[in-house]
């Protein structure tokens, strides 16, 4: 219960041939216990005042149950722990070429081995560039590491100070202008995110335009003008793969 008050951990009862009203009141049996351990144990106050705030938690009874009730007792409680573990999964994007690389580098930078500090990395690019896609891969990456986690899509620089996180926490955020970092320069690693390469960008634009990783030859012209106009933004070349897509030459 004390983790529940100052980590914001979840607690979830589960009580076995007894009652959550037997604890809120704790008479009986229960009260019999526990003043026998109160001559011997300073801290029986605090576990008694534990047991009845976890009563007073929502909880899973057991109580005279055949086998087939205990089988769906534990299949609830599976399912319900379950969801309590498996925070939002971000959408990344459909075609994830030359994100790993990307992202090793991201990790790099991020330290996750240590959790003696706070780490704060910036990525800094034009729009379109991926960073956001970056900063998802990110998260389903490494959210399960930490205690917390969270995507916020809109938080300005000003916002985040290194103070009001735990030791251990790694902040990532995206920007288009390098000056908007000024208030984080002395804590924070800028990453600039790099424009796919040629043999990527053909991949990811032959993805969108052919529904295959591989060129086609006979669009091999077409896709050199693509790729030259789009430089290695991925945004551009989704675009007009898309737009491309089962479209014919002429």
């Amino acid at each position: 219960m004390e983790c529940k008050k100052k980590l914001h951990h979840i607690v979830l009862p589960i009580y076995c041939e007894i009652e959550p009203l037997d604890l809120r009141v704790q008479k009986g049996s229960i009260a019999g216990a526990l003043a026998s351990h109160k001559e011997i144990d300073s801290k029986m106050q605090t576990w008694t005042v534990a047991l009845t705030e976890a009563a007073n938690l929502s909880s899973w009874v057991k109580t005279n149950m055949g086998e087939r009730d205990e089988v769906d007792l534990i299949e609830n409680i599976v399912v319900e722990v379950a969801n309590k573990l498996s925070p939002m999964h971000l959408n990344v994007a459909d075609y994830l070429v030359g994100i790993m690389s990307r992202l090793q580098k991201l990790t790099i930078l991020l330290h996750l081995e240590s959790s003696d500090n706070i780490r704060i990395v910036a990525i800094w690019g034009i729009g379109g560039i991926g960073k956001t896609t970056i900063v998802k891969a990110a998260y389903n990456s490494f959210r399960h590491r930490f205690e917390g986690s969270s995507f916020v899509a809109e938080l300005k620089a000003l916002a985040i100070d290194p103070k009001f996180f735990y030791c251990g926490s790694r902040i990532i955020m995206t920007t288009r202008n390098i000056s908007s970092l000024n208030s984080l320069k002395s804590v924070a690693e800028v990453y600039t995110l790099e424009q796919l390469d040629k043999y990527e960008s053909l991949q990811l634009f032959s993805w969108h335009a052919f529904k295959d990783h591989r060129h086609i030859e006979k669009y091999m012209d077409l896709s050199n003008e693509v790729m030259e106009y789009a430089k290695g933004i991925p945004l551009t070349l989704e675009v007009l793969g898309c737009f491309l897509f089962g479209k014919t030459k002429s």
